[in-house]
């Protein structure tokens, strides 16, 4: 019974919009722009991820510049760089003018620079890449030049950095080195002198045991001599 209502139903759209003589294209047309009315009050609502699936469906209903360029600017609010970055390069392919390419391409520099928790040298190479682009299409897009020599600078200064932080640890890897070096040189100079302490006390030992036997030699020339001495008297008395 409800599957019979609902083809009911079918049937009576399908007579209506054929009495009003409305052909597939309007009627397209009027659902993608309704879906962009409705996508344009969630943006502004701050309502993104709601306002992107209503472009995206306007896109999936008749894919435009408009359409797509709008889906790139809410990912874009959303922070998702690389969806909002696809999203600007398929509306390009769609652009009608010079200008919407330069504005395309303008907003995908953006995307990269806004993206401050990955911004790295690449992709400040990358978002110079896309303002140069921007700026061959409208040589006016001032913010294009604007945002072109803010990413140089910043670009710059990156380079300059990374410079300073590779000259610093080569300086930290040479003063490791150099006190590496040093105490390599001390456990030596350590090792040394135990050494020389060994043979010094080896020396002593020497000394006395030499000092001690000419001693004993002494002694027992000594008592050689009294003992003869004492032969002398006897034979005296």
């Amino acid at each position: 019974m409800k599957a019979s209502k609902q083809l009911m139903k079918t049937t009576m759209i399908g007579v209506f919009v054929c009495l009003l003589g409305l052909s597939p294209f309007y009627s397209h047309a009027q659902s993608k722009k309704k879906l962009n009315i409705e996508g344009d009050f969630y943006f502004d609502t701050e309502n993104y991820a709601q306002s992107s699936d209503k472009y995206q469906q306007s896109a999936d209903v008749e894919a435009d510049f408009q359409s797509l360029y709008n889906i790139g600017v809410t990912k874009e609010k959303q922070s998702l760089t690389d969806d909002a970055i696809a999203s600007y390069e398929s509306a390009i392919n769609y652009a009608e003018n010079d200008e919407a390419r330069s504005v395309a391409f303008y907003n995908m520099g953006n995307t990269l620079m806004q993206d401050q928790e990955n911004l790295t040298k690449e992709n400040l190479e990358q978002a110079i890449e896309y303002y140069k682009s921007a700026l061959r299409y409208n040589k006016s897009n001032q913010p294009a030049m604007h945002n072109l020599a803010t990413a140089q600078i910043t670009l710059d200064m990156m380079q300059k950095q990374e410079e300073q932080q590779q000259q610093q640890e080569q300086e930290d890897q040479q003063d490791q080195e150099q006190q590496q070096n040093q105490q390599q040189e001390q456990q030596e100079q350590e090792v040394k002198q135990e050494e020389r302490e060994e043979i010094d006390q080896k020396e002593i030992e020497n000394i006395l045991k030499m000092v001690e036997k000419e001693d004993q030699e002494v002694q027992e020339k000594m008592r050689k001599q009294s003992k003869s001495d004492n032969t002398e008297k006897k034979k005296k008395w």
